[in-house]
């Protein structure tokens, strides 16, 4: 296994990208993953875009304590770069991936156990796609279709709990209140998701 330490360079700019990357060969085709740096791979094109080991490493201690050496604030804060961020933290390792491109089972369970943001996205995620797959390849009669539009048709306009009423936060405090009533002085529409509620 091979613990790389690579640049990648626009020709057409010299802008640079330094990352870090887990392989079996270093001289895959593997391109880097950042998000400034995908960008500008989609606009000038893949052709415009060499790569350059740095470092190769025995192991992935040396080689993430490596790009936190190289990709620290006085790099990131430079206008000729596409990191975003500074390097340790990130990466993309070959063997947490399997067919497909999905994360293997054990790296899933540690971020969602690990990362709250992983975890909100990947819930936001399994919910759109059980409520998109939950009526796929089914017929509805008439009948049927009837019964389920009840409910929402009983519910609409002034049988509506949330009817007539808005959401006003100071960006700390949220309340509700009816849309007739004058919102109180430092508050505005909308709600803020405080931390105490997720």
């Amino acid at each position: 296994m091979h613990y790389t330490v690579y640049q990648i360079m626009n020709i057409s700019n010299s802008k640079i990208y330094i990352g870090y990357h887990q392989t079996e060969n270093p001289m895959d085709n593997y391109m880097g993953s950042g998000k400034y740096l995908g960008h500008a791979k989609a606009k000038y094109g893949m052709e415009n875009f060499t790569k350059k080991i740095l470092f190769d490493f025995d192991n992935r201690e040396e080689m993430i304590s490596k790009e936190k050496e190289l990709v620290n604030e006085n790099f990131i804060a430079r206008s000729d770069v596409y990191n975003l961020v500074k390097g340790g933290k990130g990466g993309f390792t070959t063997a947490a991936c399997v067919k497909g491109g999905k994360i293997s089972g054990n790296i899933h369970k540690v971020r969602i156990e690990t990362d709250k943001k992983y975890r909100v996205k990947h819930m936001v995620a399994c919910a759109k796609n059980i409520y998109s797959m939950a009526f796929l390849g089914r017929n509805h009669t008439d009948e049927s279709l009837s019964k389920m539009s009840g409910p929402r048709l009983a519910s609409k306009g002034k049988n509506n709990s949330q009817f007539g009423s808005m959401w006003i936060t100071n960006g700390s405090e949220n309340k509700k209140i009816k849309r007739v009533d004058s919102i109180p002085e430092g508050f505005y529409k909308g709600r803020k998701i405080i931390k105490e509620e997720i």
